[in-house]
């Protein structure tokens, strides 16, 4: 665009803006498991701490070393599994 006038030489450039419209990325909170001697009755089990919902309490271990194995070997697995993969 051109001016006339005073502004003969002045030329005005028009500049189309890009709107930023993308979603952040939300992290997704972390899932922890955890080894937990049962109050009543002998034995152990595995807690798990998931962002919502219920916790699922995954039992019959018989010493926190079997409990703390399973979290160590089987929980990615079972995340997988759990809920259709819904955590994982």
């Amino acid at each position: 665009m051109q001016f006339k006038g005073q502004w003969r030489d002045f030329a005005l450039a028009f500049r189309s803006i890009a709107y930023h419209n993308c979603q952040m990325a939300t992290p997704k909170r972390k899932i922890e498991f955890e080894a937990v001697e049962m109050m009543i009755g002998r034995g152990w089990y595995v807690l798990v701490k998931l962002p919502s919902g219920p916790q699922p309490q995954l039992g019959g271990f018989n010493s926190e070393a079997e409990a703390r194995d399973w979290i160590t070997r089987k929980s990615a697995v079972w995340l997988k599994e759990y809920q259709n993969g819904k955590y994982a």
